[in-house]
């Protein structure tokens, strides 16, 4: 395996894993809305307010969880393609920027960065600049 396929398999391991982090996401979206929407109903059920809050403690543990393997893997890449000090940028960049930019932006970012210096041929849709 070449440096240039390794770079490629981590790549395409980050953007995997980028990809999975957002489940858990709309999950805890989801359970925002439900506990917003039945705001009058909680009051008076305590059961159903200890199952949501125990599902979301659920789904928050799981974000954490992909969270981490995703920004691991962010680092991984930024290492193999520019070296240590790019891959440290890369995972503080996505650990310090809030879910949106940071976990679901940052992984692209790597990804056409890498794209870009190494001249690999673009995504389908991509032009590529002359």
């Amino acid at each position: 395996m070449t440096v240039s396929d390794a770079i490629k398999a981590q790549v395409a391991s980050m953007m995997k894993w980028q990809s999975r982090s957002l489940a858990p996401v709309v999950v805890l979206l989801t359970l925002a809305l439900v506990q917003i929407a039945a705001k009058n109903l909680l009051e008076t059920s305590t059961n159903l307010t200890l199952l949501l809050r125990m599902a979301t403690l659920c789904a928050l543990l799981v974000a954490i969880v992909l969270g981490a393997i995703a920004v691991w893997h962010i680092f991984q890449a930024g290492r193999m393609a520019f070296g240590l000090l790019s891959g440290l940028i890369y995972a503080v960049l996505t650990i310090a920027l809030p879910f949106w930019p940071g976990l679901f932006v940052i992984p692209h970012m790597v990804r056409l960065d890498i794209q870009r210096h190494f001249g690999v041929e673009p995504d389908s849709g991509e032009t590529r600049p002359r």
